[in-house]
This record gives C-alpha cells, sequence and structure tokens, in this order.
C-alpha cells in the first residue's frame, strides 16, 4: 500500500503510449503553463486537464493529486483565483477541490495557503 508520501509505485519505467494522458510526470508541463502563460482560454484548459486529472478515487487521480503537491503545484493553483477571468477561477477552484481530496494537500490549501481575504 502507498503512503502517499514515498516514489509512486508503478513508476519505475516511462510512460508509453496512452498512459502519458494519465502519468504524474504530465504534471510538470500543465504546472509550468499555468505560472507562465497569461492566455485564459490556456490557463483555463489547463486548471481544467489537471481538476480531471485529479478527480476520483481511480489510483492514477491519487497520484496526480500527490504529484501536483510534491512539484509545487499548490501554490499556482491558489495564486491563480486572483485572475480576473471567471471561467479561470471556475477551473482552478474546482481543480483545487479535487486536489482537495487529498488530506495533506486539504490541510495545505486551507491552512498555509489561503488568499489573504
Amino acid at each position: 500500500m502507498w503512503d502517499g508520501v514515498g516514489p509512486f509505485p508503478e513508476l519505475s519505467e516511462p510512460p508509453k503510449g496512452i498512459q502519458m494522458l494519465w502519468h504524474p510526470t504530465i504534471v510538470k508541463p500543465y504546472l509550468t503553463l499555468l505560472s507562465e502563460c497569461s492566455n485564459p482560454d490556456t490557463l483555463e484548459g489547463a486548471a481544467g486537464a489537471l481538476q480531471n486529472l485529479a478527480a476520483g478515487s481511480w489510483k492514477w487521480s491519487v497520484y496526480i493529486r500527490a504529484a501536483v503537491r510534491k512539484e509545487k503545484g499548490l501554490p499556482i493553483l491558489v495564486e491563480l483565483l486572483r485572475i480576473d477571468n471567471d471561467r479561470v477561477v471556475c477551473a482552478v477552484a474546482t481543480a483545487l477541490r479535487n486536489m482537495a481530496l487529498d488530506i495533506r494537500n486539504k490541510e495545505l490549501i486551507g491552512t498555509e495557503l489561503s488568499p489573504s481575504v
């Protein structure tokens, strides 16, 4: 049983074919887009992709949520809540909701990353 902290199980081999769509290594390119891009359509799409990948209890969704945390992606998502675009904020908020399915992420989002009101 994976502890949510250590190395991801089943990831000793690089992803191949369709597995690249949900493999935790996909998190880094999405986070790069979210941190470096200013196009609202791209931001909404990248946040929506992470939102979908992090949804549910599928083992790869669990890995994606942990990968976002490990890649320091939670602060990037929280910061995007400040953007002046409702579609982006909605996608980011839903992505954060899905990230919070992981108890460690939930604690980080709720205590350390909450934007000041």
